[in-house]
């Protein structure tokens, strides 16, 4: 559904994309309202909706539970326990 929505391929809705991705699911919205959704799901205030703030927003947070699993899996990845997952760490 993003990749639709991005017509430029940056992995980012800009507020023209995302207003015509609307249209295209046959909801129409203001330019106001536009600014007003963009700005809100917009988390790193660049002026677009990446990937990831777009799953955030359909999708939500992830509850305790999931998360422990995402740091347990990423603690099992992380070998040389640096804090980051590299190519090192996964060959």
């Amino acid at each position: 559904m993003f990749k639709a929505m991005d017509k430029n391929r940056n992995n980012s809705l800009d507020p023209i994309e995302f207003k015509y991705a609307m249209r295209d699911y046959g909801v129409r919205i203001s330019d106001l309202e536009v600014t007003a959704i963009v700005k809100y799901f917009d988390k790193n205030r660049d002026g677009k909706i990446s990937f990831d703030e777009f799953l955030r927003a359909v999708r939500g947070d992830l509850n305790d539970r999931w998360l422990n699993l995402v740091h347990l899996a990423y603690a099992k990845l992380d070998k040389n326990k640096d804090g980051t997952v590299n190519i090192g760490d996964l060959l």
